[in-house]
């Protein structure tokens, strides 16, 4: 009797056990696969083209292009606004929210019922109504990873061709920051506001680099060397501008150059009986107890005619000054 109620425990247990897993269902739920056709491919070019002197040009049948994200806004200096870039041109894509796409994505953009259009002169893949595109009904990730080579350029190139370079990623090398932006940092990121800075070639050639006082590099100090800069080129009305992608592509670690044009050619050694003139004074900044000569010109302001303090310098070569110090001077009056 005992063996036979030990068996039929032993047999119920399995049978509990054949009842439980056979109701395992091993048809696992896979996420959706997100289909959007292909359709008519464009070229970036294409896409520029497209619009003509009309103030926008909507996609109505399936189309596609396909290129790589340059610019993301993972450092917040590029609000809701990624940038493309392929083998013809480079455009700029408006988001209805930030993210979702990162530099080195390979990506393929659905344009049907997008719109193509301008911004201040710059190119934009947008909606129709203006809201910015979704990513996930209308971008496909084909790759990760595959970052665009910069393209050299020189700010002569980029100010007197600016329908080619807008939009794309360039290197400038052989440039520096203006010496009056030296002492200043990026943007205003106390109040988060948007400013300009200057850098400038040998013949004192400048170009625009914008950052955005929310971008997380806008509190950096600005270089106070030469060397090189990468970054993304942007277009407001006719001014053409700099958009830096990382901090860690601004490499200015060579010794500031004199530039010609300007400030002529430096000379004296930066004793009391032989000061600098401003064209030397200018290519050994950092220096401590040298003497410099020149005419004094004007001030750049820090403070209004009522005393308030500007959030950025002004120049001013019209007496009355309202700054007593911050003196502007020249090799003549």
């Amino acid at each position: 009797m005992k063996n036979f109620k030990k068996l039929s425990i032993v047999t119920l247990l399995v049978a509990i056990a054949a009842t439980m897993f056979s109701c395992v269902d091993d048809d696992y739920d896979m996420p959706p696969v997100k289909q959007i056709p292909i359709g008519e491919l464009y070229t970036i070019q294409q896409i520029k083209d497209s619009l003509g002197s009309a103030a926008n040009y909507q996609f109505k049948n399936e189309a596609s292009v396909y290129a790589t994200v340059t610019m993301d806004n993972e450092t917040d200096n590029s609000y809701r606004t990624f940038y493309l870039q392929d083998n013809t041109a480079a455009i700029a894509v408006y988001q209805d929210v930030s993210g979702g796409v990162y530099i080195g994505d390979s990506v393929r953009i659905y344009l049907k019922d997008l719109v193509v259009m301008k911004y201040s002169e710059l190119f934009q893949i947008n909606t129709i109504s203006g809201g910015g595109i979704n990513v996930d009904t209308s971008l496909i990730k084909q790759g990760f990873n595959r970052p665009r080579t910069p393209e050299i350029a020189t700010i002569d190139q980029i100010n007197s061709n600016k329908a080619y370079y807008q939009g794309r990623l360039v290197k400038i090398e052989n440039v520096q920051f203006v010496d009056t932006d030296t002492a200043k940092t990026f943007a205003n990121a106390t109040e988060l506001l948007t400013e300009n800075r200057y850098i400038q070639n040998s013949t004192d050639k400048q170009l625009i680099v914008r950052t955005s006082g929310y971008a997380t590099l806008a509190s950096a100090n600005v270089p106070n060397g030469s060397g090189s800069i990468i970054a993304i080129v942007g277009q407001y009305n006719s001014d053409m501008q700099l958009y830096i992608r990382k901090l860690s592509e601004v490499n200015m670690n060579e010794e500031r150059f004199t530039v010609g044009g300007g400030g002529g050619t430096g000379e004296g050694t930066g004793t009391f009986d032989d000061p600098y003139n401003v064209a030397a004074a200018i290519s050994n900044q950092g220096q401590n107890d040298v003497w410099v000569e020149g005419y004094i010109v004007g001030v750049y302001e820090t403070i209004d005619n009522l005393g308030n303090n500007l959030t950025e310098f002004v120049p001013s070569f019209t007496a009355p000054y309202n700054t007593p110090y911050n003196m502007l001077i020249a090799d003549s009056q």
